[in-house]
């Protein structure tokens, strides 16, 4: 699966997400972009999405549109509270269908 990390997850995280082909927005020079054109491009490239973002849900209209999105929430952004999440979150991508949102937490 090809996923996309919004800037406001640390990039280290992809290395955390085996077995998928992650990208950062900054890797892929897509830093400070506003969501409307970041979900535009996800949705293009990338099967999956992933931020901390909640709005993210609400901002924009995802009916009929195959991109997976998770918004993990943590306490903060950290590594640390980041990999808390990671199981679910890999859970989650498992059995996600296209166009498929959820909200990770505890």
């Amino acid at each position: 699966m090809r996923i996309l990390l919004d800037e406001n997850v640390r990039e280290s995280f992809a290395d955390s997400l085996t077995g998928h082909e992650v990208d950062h927005v900054e890797g892929v020079g897509l830093k400070s972009v506003r969501n409307g054109r970041l979900i535009q491009v996800a949705r293009e490239s990338y099967d999956a999405f992933v931020t901390l973002d909640r709005g993210i849900l609400f901002e924009h209209n995802h009916a009929g549109h195959k991109l997976i999105i998770a918004v993990l929430r943590t306490r903060d952004s950290t590594l640390e509270s980041l990999l808390l999440r990671r199981d679910a979150l890999l859970t989650f991508l498992e059995t996600a269908r296209p166009g498929e949102r959820v909200e990770i937490f505890d």
